[in-house]
C-alpha cells in the first residue's frame, strides 16, 4: 500500500473522531465558561473568563471530549473498525494515532501560549 494511502486512511479516522470531540468539547467550555462568570462582576472578569473558557476547551479535547468521541464512533461506525483491520490498522493503533496528534497539538499550543502570555 502506499504512503500516501496509508496517511489518507489514518486521517479519516482522525478527523471522524475530532469532529465530533471539539464538538463535545466546545458544549464543556462554555458551560465552563457561564459558571465562571459571576453576575455581579460580569465587566470586571470579562478576560478571566474567556481564559477559563478556553483553558476548559483544551482541558476537554484531551481527556473527556475525546473519550466521548471514542465512545460514540464506537457505537455509531462500529462496523468501520473491521474496515481499519483489514487495512492493516488495529483499533488501539488507531486511537493512538489520534490521541498522539492531539498531543503534538497540544504541546504546540502550551509553546505558543508560553511565549505569548
Amino acid at each position: 500500500m502506499k504512503p500516501t494511502r496509508n496517511l489518507y486512511l489514518l486521517w479519516h479516522y482522525y478527523r471522524a473522531i475530532n469532529i465530533v470531540n471539539y464538538i463535545i468539547s466546545l458544549l464543556i467550555a462554555l458551560l465552563a465558561g457561564a459558571v465562571a462568570l459571576p453576575s455581579e462582576y460580569a465587566e470586571l472578569n470579562v478576560r478571566s473568563t474567556c481564559f477559563a473558557t478556553i483553558e476548559a476547551f483544551i482541558i476537554s479535547v484531551f481527556s473527556a471530549g475525546f473519550l466521548l468521541s471514542l465512545f460514540s464512533f464506537g457505537l455509531r461506525h462500529k462496523n468501520q473498525y473491521y474496515f481499519y483491520h483489514n487495512k492493516g490498522y488495529s483499533k488501539y493503533h488507531l486511537i493512538g494515532f489520534a490521541y498522539g496528534v492531539n498531543l503534538l497539538a497540544f504541546f504546540l499550543f502550551l509553546f505558543i501560549w508560553i511565549i505569548f502570555f
